[in-house]
């Protein structure tokens, strides 16, 4: 496994901590943002201050939610401002392993402001010749305004097509610069109404899939998909669904060991009704209690106090045109303080995809199938007699918790 290439000012870097990668046998998880990751530990306080993050992303030739990653994109942003930023990048294959050295290739960003529509257009980053796996870095990439930023990698390789990675970031970076550093602009009550509504329509869906990206800013990287249902849209018992499609962490321990290879597949919970079941690496299925997670229409409750609303710029996704509006939530018991990017369906008003920045935490999430009369199934070989359908789940929800590492239901 590599060490995370030293591009500038990194000399001072201050060692982080790793995903645990094993210890993702319990997923906490939040209706509308799950936080999965404190599994994702960390060192309080290691992140933030730090000269930069480094954020891994597979590298695929299609969407991330429903392309299969051919190589890792292992991009660094250091010093996390307008007036000060650096990118770096470095390529490994997906078990984290690096690539044999080859001219051939080649790395370029698109960058676009997602407040402002400001774009920066194919600038191709700057070859590391001795670098032990392609290595690339930009000094200056033009990121000269504030706010929400999407970096758009494309690979080219010496065999295959292209490859793509995006990344979404704030800049100034709270984990950098510190958390008073990102914009405070004064909330458009014309946002607000749209948000409100977006919100509020959450509260009213039956059943949805989502896809989830996270990285801790520590080049670590956690990829899940979670679906929930309930008897208002299939007429079955509500039921949850999480499976843990990849957990690894790419920077050496801090004794110099290198990390754990990381788990893929590995891990997958069922709850329906009452019942509960989980699914091992080696396959092996086992009765457990149901997953706590939070019912659907109780979703607002995540953004209370939400703050700083303001429109972004418009653009497709997926074929829907959507509206961007970002916001924080300023924290306090029992969430911590974040920053969304929400890309609001013009049309349905639906939230088609979320972006969060938070304290060691960069999340992406992409919703499908909202309302769709799915239905979730036991983990194969399970023999299972539905029983009477409920309206809510039996347990009780503690995954909005985000700051709360050690509680586990």
């Amino acid at each position: 496994m590599p060490i995370a290439p030293q591009f500038t000012r990194f000399g001072a870097f201050t060692p982080r901590t790793r995903v645990l990668i094993f210890a993702l046998a319990v997923i906490l998880v939040l209706g509308l943002f799950a936080t999965i990751a404190f599994f994702l530990l960390r060192d309080e306080g290691m992140v933030a201050g730090a000269d930069g993050i480094t954020l891994a992303m597979p590298a695929a030739d299609g969407p991330p939610d429903t392309t299969e990653g051919e190589l890792i994109s292992h991009f660094t942003i250091t010093g996390g401002a307008p007036d000060d930023i650096e990118l770096g990048l470095y390529l490994t294959d997906m078990s984290g392993r690096t690539l044999m050295p080859n001219p051939a290739y080649a790395a370029t960003v698109d960058l676009t402001n997602l407040i402002s529509g400001e774009l920066v257009n194919e600038l191709s980053m700057n070859p590391t010749a001795e670098a032990a796996t392609p290595t690339f870095t930009l000094d200056e990439p033009g990121m000269d305004s504030k706010g929400w930023w999407r970096i758009h990698t494309t690979i080219a390789r010496p065999d295959g097509g292209a490859l793509t990675s995006d990344f979404y970031i704030l800049l100034p970076d709270p984990n950098i610069k510190g958390f008073d550093a990102p914009p405070a602009p004064e909330t458009d009550p014309a946002a607000e109404e749209m948000l409100s509504n977006a919100i509020g329509k959450m509260s009213e869906w039956d059943s949805l899939r989502w896809w989830e990206w996270l990285s801790g800013g520590n080049d670590s990287l956690i990829m899940a998909e979670f679906a929930v249902t309930t008897t208002e849209a299939n007429g079955q018992p509500n039921a949850f669904r999480n499976d843990m499609i990849y957990a690894g962490g790419f920077e050496r321990r801090m004794d110099g060991a290198p990390p754990a290879q990381p788990a893929r597949n590995h891990y997958t919970a069922v709850t329906i009704g009452e019942q509960g079941w989980t699914r091992d690496e080696e396959g092996e299925v086992t009765e457990r209690p149901p997953s706590n997670y939070l019912p659907i229409d109780r979703y607002p409750e995540t953004y209370q106090g939400a703050d700083q609303i303001r429109f972004g710029i418009e653009e497709e996704i997926g074929g829907r045109s959507a509206q961007i509006v970002t916001f924080r939530v300023p924290g306090g018991s029992p969430q911590a303080q974040a920053w969304f990017a929400f890309w609001i369906d013009t049309e349905t008003g639906n939230v088609l995809r979320n972006a969060m920045v938070a304290d060691s935490h960069y999340m992406l999430w992409i919703y499908s199938d909202v309302n769709e009369p799915f239905a979730i199934e036991p983990p194969e070989g399970v023999e299972y007699a539905p029983a009477t359908p409920t309206s809510s789940p039996a347990t009780t929800p503690i995954a909005h918790r985000r700051a709360v590492p050690d509680e586990q239901p």
